[in-house]
């Protein structure tokens, strides 16, 4: 095959008719050249697209070490792929522009791409640093940083596509409308172990899901803003599934680390945490409107809102989030600093919330469903370190007679010579008459 070494490809222009159009500093069709520390710097394909290079017809060059800088095009300044397969490892593509997909376009494609940056492209429509359009791209420890869109998509568009993203960062990118980090119209990328931090939007700083369904596990979200809706997510439609996720410090004016919208959007949230994030008006940690999301081992802490629900704002008749074993601790609010439902019934089991400002929860009830501590006072809420110190006649049970023995030991007493004294206070009250009925039934 074809082998390219350390040449500059510089001020090349691709124009007329297609496919005349598209490449200007180099086009493959049914080609697979090899490419390694190569620049293309300064090209053109200003009506049609690739303005450095385009690949068609099945072609996978392979691209080491390579640099695109400065190209333009109607579409992908830097690179566009046409059902083809490139394979690209520390490959760099700054300060190229387009109408759409600044870096790069990816159509009906499958690129592989390894330790790669864009950094620095723009976009008038789309995709500041990439867009995949029925493409399932493949991305391992790459960087988008500081790209922007002046419409949606700052760092990362996908429309009808699944790409798969493992240990990639998005920081500082910007759409003036929609998603500053990532876009995912109609789409189910798998993201793991990948970063959005300072990436800003009117709506989805960090991400904005609209339909499809990603796959997010141990990914952070840090200091996104919308001057909207979502700081660090927002959810039209969409229906992620997010495991081991870290929402902190995101902010924004409704949801400043989530904002789930409409009956469509049915998010799957499972030991996930939201710290420090804002909202200027609701729903500091997450705001739900005609969404029922569920949240399993996930935790609100220190989030703030200027009017309702600190930790969580749920907004609608047919909002129904199910939590489940979430804690809800030190969040504040107007109203509601750990969670305030306005038309809305949340269901809670085995949901602690305590330590909130100015209350726990706010407006509608929610809908107990056992198991769960909402209280002023954290210590109100502690629990026996040892899930059967509650059977004290040692039956395997909690039961009635462990309910007779408890009132044996009613009244003050040392730690140590208290079996009933559940929570170590040294004293045996309603506290712990209330976990020996929260431990009620067999042992675990």
């Amino acid at each position: 095959g074809t082998i390219f070494e350390r040449l500059v490809i510089r001020n090349g222009l691709a124009s007329g008719n297609p496919p005349d159009n598209r490449g200007g500093g180099m086009y493959n069709s049914s080609s697979s050249p090899t490419i390694s520390n190569c620049t293309f710097a300064s090209n053109s394909a200003n009506n049609g697209g690739g303005g450095g290079m385009h690949n068609s017809d099945d072609s996978s060059p392979t691209l080491t070490d390579c640099t695109f800088t400065s190209n333009s095009a109607d579409y992908a300044g830097g690179m566009s792929n046409s059902s083809s397969s490139p394979t690209l490892t520390g490959c760099t593509f700054t300060g190229n522009s387009a109408d759409n997909a600044g870096g790069m376009y990816n159509y009906s494609s499958s690129p592989t791409l390894t330790n790669c940056r864009f950094e620095g492209n723009t976009s008038n429509l789309q995709g500041g640093g990439m867009y995949n359009s029925a493409s399932n791209p493949t991305l391992s420890d790459c960087t988008f940083e500081g790209n922007t869109s002046n419409y949606q998509g700052g760092g990362m568009e996908n429309s009808s596509s699944s790409p798969t993203l493992t240990n990639c960062t998005f920081t500082s990118n910007s759409a003036y409308y929609h998603a500053g980090g990532m876009l995912n119209y109609a789409s189910s990328p798998t993201l793991a172990d990948c970063t959005f931090a300072s990436n800003s939007a009117d709506y989805g700083g960090g991400m904005e899901n609209y339909g499809g369904s990603p796959e997010l596990a141990d990914c952070t979200f840090t200091n996104n803003s919308a001057d909207v809706l979502g700081g660090g997510m927002y959810n039209d439609g969409g229906s992620p599934t997010l495991t081991n996720c870290r929402f902190e410090g995101n902010s924004a004016d409704y949801g400043g680390g989530m904002y789930n919208s409409s009956s469509n959007s049915i998010p799957t949230l499972a030991n996930c945490t939201f710290t420090d994030n804002s909202a200027n008006v609701n729903g500091g940690g997450m705001y739900n409107q005609f969404s029922s999301p569920t949240l399993t081992d996930c935790t609100f802490e220190g989030n703030s809102a200027g009017s309702d629900g600190g930790g969580m704002s749920n907004w609608g008749n047919s909002t129904s989030p199910e939590l489940i074993n979430c804690e809800f601790t030190n969040n504040s609010a107007s109203s509601g600093g750990g969670m305030y439902n306005t038309s809305s019934s949340p269901n809670l089991a085995d949901c602690t919330l305590c330590s909130n400002t100015p209350d726990q929860i706010s407006g509608v009830p929610y809908k107990d469903l056992g198991g769960n501590c909402v209280t002023a006072s954290c210590d109100d809420c502690d629990l026996p370190s040892d899930p059967c110190s509650t059977d004290l006649d040692q039956n395997g049970l909690t039961d009635g007679g462990d309910l007779g023995a408890f009132f044996i030991y009613w009244g003050d007493c040392p730690v140590g010579d208290c079996p009933a004294d559940f929570n170590d206070d040294e004293v045996v009250d309603g506290i712990d008459l209330g976990i020996l009925f929260s431990a009620w039934g067999p042992c675990q």
